[in-house]
């Protein structure tokens, strides 16, 4: 009878030993739930914020940095050839979270010398930046921002260029100059600059003038064949994809980038 005794106590406390152990198991189990959905959500959270920073770190070339009284607006170009638009809204600058990016813009070349478009799609809005090199008038020409809905044109408005502070090259060589080169309102305007330091300026209505110049770092002298005074202007831009620029003394010509 005692026998019988110890072997049901024995079992019964490998029963219970089981039972618990398997109790143990789930509730370790059920335990480290709430740890999987939290490294989960981390995750998660991970994925998202690596896709709202791409293209902050990887910009290959800033094509537009602009502003005006209630914005400010940048476009670049990342390293895989995408074009991306990005606007703060003022008091915000460009350290803090931007209000709006946009993707895949599409780049229009107008006409020659004639400026670039930068086009960006979302949802049935375009957001266009104009860079219009050439105008009827000096209020025309510049950079403006448009925004259309449906074909419907909400807003048009200039925007002040920040670029030149990135836009000059460190140093500029004779090649630089060589080439025609036109005032933007007035594009039948030109000056040709060639390799024998001659040049032909052409003041509208075939009217041309032509004379020697001289350039000496990023300054360049005309000195006309006829008895009129010389011209001194400066040469700028010319950086990466900006046009270069030629200016004093009253006088502003453009030269597009790579020409």
């Amino acid at each position: 009878m005692k026998i019988k005794n110890i072997i049901y106590s024995l079992t019964f406390l490998a029963i219970f030993s089981c039972n618990n152990s398997t109790e143990k198991s789930d509730i370790l189990k059920k335990g480290n739930e709430p740890l999987k959905q939290e490294s989960k959500v981390d995750s998660q959270k991970k994925e998202i914020q690596n896709e709202q920073s791409i293209g902050n770190t990887d910009i290959d070339l800033s094509l537009i940095y602009a502003d005006n009284q209630k914005f400010i607006i940048k476009v670049d170009r990342l390293k895989n050839g995408n074009i991306k638009y990005t606007s703060w809204s003022k008091p915000k600058t460009v350290n803090d979270k931007p209000d709006l990016e946009l993707l895949d813009g599409i780049i229009n070349q107008q006409g020659t010398g004639g400026g670039y478009h930068y086009i960006f799609e979302n949802g049935d809005w375009k957001y266009i930046i104009e860079n219009n090199l050439m105008g009827e008038t000096f209020e025309s020409m510049g950079l403006f921002l448009k925004l259309i809905d449906n074909n419907d044109k909400k807003l048009f408005v200039k925007l002040n260029d920040l670029t030149e502070r990135i836009a000059d090259k460190e140093s500029y060589t004779k090649s630089d100059l060589i080439g025609m080169w036109w005032t933007p309102h007035y594009a039948v305007r030109k000056i040709n600059f060639f390799e024998n330091d001659r040049f032909k300026f052409n003041e509208g209505d075939d009217n041309f003038l032509n004379g020697n110049y001289t350039f000496s770092n990023s300054q360049v002298t005309l000195i006309f064949d006829s008895k009129q005074n010389n011209i001194v202007m400066d040469i700028g831009g010319g950086n990466d994809e900006y046009s270069y620029t030629l200016f004093g003394e009253g006088e502003n010509f453009v030269k597009e980038w790579g020409k």
